[in-house]
């Protein structure tokens, strides 16, 4: 996105930047604080070496009533534009993330801290989301020498500032603001180092919501856009970052061109805003239902938005106000009553005739055996963290055959060998869960039956013949 200036309101005059303010500039978001427009974007490195980025990250800022300048300085131009340098880098791997791709502000009624969220990329390798302090850009700004400015700084007022009418604004003010408007201290990110680094999937955009927790503990949420599609979900702590899930919300894999939140809801009717070239996706934040309805499971997910409420036993979401919530965001540890309500069968040869019953009225899927047919059993995965595999007749381990959103078993041709249970185990932190269990039994016949458990706290998982699903 390039920006050259702006016009305020119904004025048919516009106000224009000077061409020496910036080096072919590309502007990433402008975004409105009080009575300051914010504006992030790189330009050309003047330093033309070949061993270092082309790009520098910048911040600017220009008052929102700036009305341009006395007839003899900055007549038709900002007269309160500001820049200063974004850094984000990686001082253990010396690895600098210069080219800022997306930047949020986020600024809650409940949270003091306003700070400001970049995405970042290498020229090299990688991308980084760097964390800065809104209090810390604007005493920079308010503070900070004038970068190659050798004269006594004015303060009456300062360069940069607002005020009533910057028409009448002294030359010597309009003229640091022309020919030196960039500030010679640089913007470091909270704690020295980028908030995350992803080496593969590359970053592209970011949103931020805010979450108050039943003890009145505000929890930060990141949505990062990766390169393929996919929507990252990650928890930031005051101690820790924890990535809860991997979305793919869109039906057909493309680059995301823009994300926004409608987050000044109530916490279950905030939603994200998706877009790509061809498709918008609404995205429910809250979704606690989709976690598997055991404590353990709700607790684990460290989701900010759901907890366990131990009365009506089920994972429910939070507020404030929220009573008897069970919540560990730090650790995720289970609940002490994890193990009193897992769903494992007693041990024994006839478990399954005794424990896993198929009703009546359940689906069963009749197979030729002669055909031979190829199966895929599915189990939607549910943590991004856990790992999956399956478990045939109790005993021997299969690894997913497809793994990705779900973890798929291959069965290449049904037969006699392939009769009896197959269980989708997840095992998180060596807590172990059952998520989708099918039988496979044979009739006495020609043929043999394919079903699906019902387990009540999973959602219903998918069997598929192989041209039905690809």
């Amino acid at each position: 996105m390039r920006l050259t200036g702006y016009r305020k309101g119904d004025d048919p005059s516009s106000l224009k930047s000077e061409e020496k303010w910036m080096k072919d500039p590309r502007f990433v978001g402008l975004s409105l604080v009080d009575d300051l427009i914010y504006m992030f974007f790189r330009e050309r490195n003047a330093q033309e070496n070949p061993d270092i980025d082309p790009w520098i990250s910048r911040i600017g800022r220009v008052c929102k009533n700036d009305q341009g300048g006395s007839r003899q300085r900055l007549l038709t131009k900002w007269t309160t534009f500001l820049k200063a340098r974004l850094l984000c880098n990686n001082p253990v791997d010396n690895v600098h993330f210069n080219r800022i791709e997306d930047a949020f502000i986020y600024k809650f009624p409940h949270d003091s801290e306003a700070r400001v969220y970049g995405v970042f990329s290498s020229n090299w390798k990688g991308t980084a989301v760097c964390v800065y302090s809104m209090k810390e850009i604007s005493d920079l700004f308010g503070c900070s020498v004038f970068k190659d400015f050798k004269g006594s700084i004015p303060t009456d007022p300062r360069p940069g500032t607002c005020v009533n009418n910057t028409k009448v604004l002294p030359d010597q003010v309009l003229a640091v603001v022309e020919d030196y408007p960039e500030m010679e201290s640089w913007i470091h990110p909270i704690g020295r180092n980028p908030l995350v680094i992803n080496y593969q999937n590359r970053f592209k955009k970011i949103v931020v919501d805010s979450v108050v927790g039943p003890s009145g503990n505000v929890s930060r949420v990141l949505y990062v856009a990766t390169g393929d599609g996919k929507v990252q979900k990650v928890l930031e702590t005051d101690h820790s970052i924890f990535v809860i899930a991997e979305l793919m919300l869109l039906k057909e894999p493309a680059s995301i061109l823009s994300m926004s939140l409608d987050s000044n809801r109530v916490s279950a009717k905030k939603f994200l805003y998706v877009t790509s070239a061809k498709e918008l996706v609404r995205f429910p934040l809250v979704q606690c239902e989709k976690y598997d309805g055991t404590c353990g499971g709700c607790v684990q997910a460290r989701d900010p938005y759901c907890g366990w409420d131990s009365q009506i036993k089920k994972c429910v979401p939070v507020t404030p106000d929220s009573k008897n919530v069970f919540q560990d965001l730090e650790k995720g540890d289970s609940c002490p009553q994890a193990k009193a309500e897992s769903w494992f069968p007693p041990q024994g040869a006839d478990w399954f005739s005794s424990w896993l019953e198929i009703p009546p009225n359940w689906p069963v899927l009749p197979l030729p055996l002669e055909e031979r047919l190829p199966v895929y059993l599915s189990c939607p995965k549910q943590s991004y963290h856990a790992e999956y595999s399956w478990r045939f007749n109790g005993h021997k381990q299969l690894p997913c055959s497809k793994n990705d959103d779900n973890c798929l078993l291959f069965l290449s041709g049904l037969s006699e060998s392939d009769v009896g249970s197959y269980e989708c185990i997840s095992n998180e932190r060596g807590v172990e869960d059952r998520h989708a269990v099918y039988l496979i039994q044979d009739n006495g016949g020609s043929s043999i039956y394919l079903s699906r458990v019902a387990l009540s706290s999973v959602p219903m998982a998918v069997i598929c013949l192989i041209w039905q699903c690809f």
